[in-house]
């Protein structure tokens, strides 16, 4: 048996009429830019999502460049950042002139709040958070110590559709939370989107302007701004998408719950919304060649440091448990659409394997 780490031609086929129908649509309308659907959508993930105000925008990494912009963070501010994870919240930083500062994580990749308060300094404006793997991070703790120090709080939730703690969804505990649709995340269209949720309406009021050249209702440029906007065709996908995501993240359960009946859970994770099944394993690379060898593709998530990286340049020694990670993660086949069959395969190879998490 032959089984894809990822596989969006299954879920593109479960919903080809819907698609066509929106593909018909949109052609007829001729409408690309913030039309209606976007407005729809802005709408209904707002509500999804308990926030105030949705932005919808080109993709995730435009919306934490965009926010740190609009909060005012720019050249010579420090931004407190996880050491592990992907590259977006590091190169938003230093796009708009600030600095990351680096914090180690705990055992399941997101930051670690006892960690924090240390590398506080006066130049510290922010504290940006990855809700990793779709694990939600210790948010609450984490927005204590940003009201403590009058810092500002931004949730990456890209990986994070749906997930909540204690009933409100992540991206609500901060100033703002970011999200990805890109199209392998637990809601993604079919290209680059992203998305912003603030409660705040001076924030979303400057967003509104940045994604579109610093414009302002009246049609004046009234700030520096940028051409990030989520097209009409994407948006589409996305109101076809939304009303799913909730089964889709209940299977993700499911199939999370079978594998770690087999390899033992590393985090306990009762809300978190399974992005990625993520072992941590001693000799990955062997791991990896006896899973290929029985047909089962996997993924690694990820096998760098963001402290470590050429252009960050920190000159310290890694980080101790980023560093683990980096080291030994290694990431299953984890979609809605895999079949029974293929589950069970999983579940016996990894049984052979005698596999345990770290």
């Amino acid at each position: 048996m032959q089984i894809p780490f990822f596989d969006l031609t299954r879920q593109n086929q479960f919903l080809d009429d819907q698609l066509e129908s929106v593909y018909n649509r949109f052609l007829r309308r001729g409408r690309a830019i913030l039309g209606e659907e976007v407005e729809a959508f802005e709408s209904s993930f707002s509500r999804y999502t308990g926030s105030k105000y949705c932005l919808t925008c080109g993709n995730a990494t435009d919306a934490i460049e965009m926010t740190l912009s609009a909060l005012g963070i720019g050249h010579g501010d420090e931004v407190i950042v996880p050491a592990f994870g992907w590259v977006s919240a590091v190169t938003a930083v230093q796009s708009v002139g600030a600095r990351p500062t680096f914090v180690d994580v705990k055992h399941d990749g997101n930051i670690d709040p006892q960690l924090i308060t240390p590398k506080i300094t006066p130049r510290t404006k922010a504290i940006l958070v990855i809700h990793l793997y779709g694990h939600p991070c210790e948010i609450r703790e984490i927005r204590t110590i940003c009201k403590t120090h009058n810092l500002r709080l931004i949730e990456d939730c890209a990986q994070a559709h749906g997930a909540r703690v204690g009933g409100i969804h992540v991206g609500n505990f901060g100033d703002v939370g970011i999200f990805s649709f890109y199209p392998t995340k637990n809601l993604g269209a079919l290209g680059d989107a992203g998305a912003i949720i603030t409660s705040d309406e001076d924030i979303f009021q400057s967003l509104l302007m940045n994604r579109n050249y610093g414009r302002n209702d009246k049609g004046e440029f009234f700030q520096i701004g940028r051409n990030s906007r989520m097209d009409e065709l994407q948006a589409a996908i996305l109101n076809v998408k939304l009303p799913l995501l909730d089964d889709w993240i209940t299977i993700r359960k499911s199939i999370s719950d079978q594998f770690n009946d087999v390899v033992g859970a590393y985090i306990k994770a009762e809300e978190s919304v399974w992005y990625k099944y993520v072992l941590r394993v001693a000799r990955r690379q062997n791991v990896i060649n006896q899973l290929k060898d029985v047909g089962i593709e996997t993924g690694i998530y990820y096998p760098f440091q963001l402290d470590q990286l050429p252009y960050c340049q920190t000159g310290k020694p890694p980080l101790a448990m980023s560093q683990k990670l980096a080291q030994t993660t290694l990431s299953l086949p984890l979609f809605p659409e895999m079949t029974n069959e293929e589950i069970s395969y999983i579940c016996e190879e990894l049984k052979k394997l005698e596999l345990r998490n770290l």
